[in-house]
C-alpha cells in the first residue's frame, strides 16, 4: 500500500511539473516574441484597386486602339475617295 502510494505521487508530482513547465513555456512565449498581426483587410482592398486600375488601363488601350483605327479607316476612305476623284 505504501508503494502504491509512492507512485502515485510521483506520477503527480510529474503531472505538475510538466504542466508547470509548458505555462512557463507559454508566458516566455507571449512576452519575448514580437505578435505578428497581419493586415488582410487592406492588403486585400490593395490588390482590388489593383485589379481595378489594370483593367481600366486595359479598357482605355483597347478604346484607344479602336479610335485608331477608326480614324485610319476615315483617312483611307478620304484617300480613296480623293484618289477617284483625280482620275475622273
Amino acid at each position: 500500500m505504501n508503494q502504491f502510494f509512492n507512485v502515485t505521487i510521483y506520477i503527480v508530482l510529474i503531472l505538475v511539473a510538466i504542466s508547470l513547465g509548458h505555462q512557463i513555456y507559454i508566458y516566455i512565449q507571449n512576452t519575448y516574441t514580437p505578435k505578428i498581426t497581419k493586415d488582410i483587410y487592406r492588403n486585400q482592398i490593395e490588390k482590388y484597386k489593383d485589379i481595378v486600375k489594370e483593367l481600366q488601363d486595359t479598357h482605355q488601350s483597347e478604346s484607344q486602339a479602336i479610335q485608331d483605327k477608326i480614324e485610319m479607316e476615315n483617312d483611307l476612305q478620304a484617300f480613296v475617295e480623293e484618289s477617284v476623284k483625280q482620275y475622273k
